[in-house]
């Protein structure tokens, strides 16, 4: 009996020291995660100057026909009359030609988030592409048409026909800094537009003062706006008034 205890303990001995005494199982769960990251990606679509006819009778009303330039067609790609407007890198790039003085030339102009992500503007640029002096002279109201998150429509002037065109960043920036633009919200595959329903407020109107001498004839210019796009949840939190 004592030799069999003997051997049960050195047999146990031997086992432990080659690792395999009282060894327990043991497994591990791997698991794997993808994640994938959206696209931002906000572009114009469609661009409108406005007719003449769509104000009134130039011929009735000689008044409004030297108020307003007379200018026509749904713009897109192409040139119609005096202004030719098109889309180059989600930027859209305006051209004036043929203009007087005291014209008025009136744009609505159409953009689509194609982002997988809500999105709301950030800031506006503008760049003279040529024509810099007659450029430096235009003045140009801007509107921006939106819906907040409770489909509300909201729509805020940026500035007035007394500021140039070079003035729209600084007074867009004004106006996000004073929670203009907070509770904009454009969903994935939604529109928004520069321009209202009413007659008298457009996206964009460039308006040419009424005392342009001379040395501006038979002078046009050409120019880029582009708003850039940040995902709606880096909004400010202050509210819409």
């Amino acid at each position: 009996m004592k030799k069999v205890k003997a051997l049960v303990v050195i047999l146990t001995v031997a086992l432990m020291a080659m690792g395999i005494g009282y060894a327990a199982w043991s497994d591990q769960i791997n698991m794997t995660a993808t994640a994938k990251t959206g696209h931002l990606d906000v572009t114009w679509i469609d661009a409108k100057v406005h007719s003449g006819k769509t104000y009134g009778d130039l011929s009735a009303n000689t008044d409004f026909k030297q108020k307003f330039a007379f200018t026509k067609g749904e713009v897109n790609g192409y040139e119609y009359d005096n202004v030719g407007i098109y889309n180059k890198n989600d930027k859209v790039v305006v051209t004036l030609r043929d203009l007087y003085p005291g014209a008025h030339i009136r744009v609505d102009l159409t953009g689509k988030n194609n982002s997988t992500m809500a999105v709301r503007p950030e800031s506006m640029t503008v760049r003279c592409i040529s024509g810099q002096s007659l450029y430096e002279q235009i003045g140009v109201k801007a509107v921006l048409d939106y819906k907040d998150a409770n489909n509300v429509k909201h729509s805020v002037t940026i500035q007035d026909s007394s500021n140039k065109i070079s003035a729209l960043p600084a007074n867009f920036e004004a106006k996000a800094e004073a929670g203009a633009f907070d509770n904009i919200v454009v969903l994935p595959g939604e529109t928004f537009s520069f321009g209202t329903d009413e007659d008298e407020e457009d996206c964009f109107i460039f308006v040419v003062p009424a005392n342009l001498g001379n040395e501006y004839m038979d002078k046009e210019c050409t120019f880029e706006i582009g708003i850039n796009w940040t995902t709606w949840n880096n909004a400010p939190t202050t509210a819409q008034q």
